[in-house]
């Protein structure tokens, strides 16, 4: 059993995936971990470069009801004791990446469960929290997430959510995560993703403070992690219909 699955989720995206397994075969100590392909049944050259790929453990090619759904068939199909979702376009930082997670994970009491380290995006580095008062205003990457794979033992992602399962699933188990924080950048993620579009931004958070109130969370909590998008909400409501027009 490998200690670690990489998922990447693709739907039409030949360029983004090489460029993702690119980064993904560079990486050492190949036996210790394994990447799973979740393909939502492309109708370009996806397919075609996955079959060729001899360095992909396991794959699926079929239509599913969004991203998180294929994040969920990539959960069941994976075997590793730990998971990170680097889909098509994201890449790791560098190729010693996988070999610097893994001196981290053997090394960290076995009660931690959630591991994160910085990411980057047009050049941008971003020194990510897991704290009440970052999630506020920011969600943790998942490109640069190492979950363990107990935390998706009771549930996996909502797929009534289109932008913001990955928040929801991090609030819904908030006071179970015990996490380590690695001071290194763990990828460079794709920011053109759907969340990442302006015309987006308005229902993101309209999600975002659904899943605050759909969680057992303190009401002083849901408050608090409320401010940020209800002072939002009238700002990205105006821009997405003035991008519509």
């Amino acid at each position: 059993m490998p200690l670690i699955s990489i998922i990447t989720v693709v739907y039409n995206d030949y360029n983004g995936l090489k460029q993702t397994l690119s980064s993904v075969e560079e990486q050492s100590r190949k036996d210790d971990f394994e990447h799973v392909i979740i393909d939502g049944h492309s109708t370009d050259n996806t397919l075609s470069l996955i079959k060729n790929n001899a360095n992909i453990s396991r794959y699926i090619s079929e239509k599913d009801d969004g991203i998180y759904d294929a994040m969920n068939k990539g959960i069941n199909l994976s075997t590793g004791k730990w998971i990170i979702f680097l889909n098509a376009g994201d890449v790791f930082y560098n190729k010693n990446v996988i070999k610097n997670v893994l001196e981290h994970l053997l090394g960290i009491p076995d009660d931690i469960n959630f591991v994160f380290g910085q990411c980057l995006c047009n050049d941008v580095k971003y020194d990510q929290n897991l704290s009440i008062k970052y999630l506020t205003s920011h969600m943790i990457n998942h490109q640069s997430i190492f979950y363990k794979r107990e935390l998706f033992n009771e549930s996996l992602y909502s797929t009534s959510y289109r932008y913001c399962a990955d928040y929801k699933h991090l609030l819904d188990n908030y006071s179970k995560i015990r996490f380590r924080k690695l001071n290194f950048i763990v990828s460079i993620f794709d920011g053109t993703g759907i969340s990442s579009q302006v015309s987006n931004k308005y229902k993101m958070w309209i999600e975002r403070l659904k899943a605050v109130w759909g969680t057992h969370l303190p009401i002083i909590t849901k408050v608090q992690l409320s401010q940020r998008g209800i002072l939002s909400l009238p700002y990205q409501y105006i821009r997405a219909k003035l991008i519509t027009k």
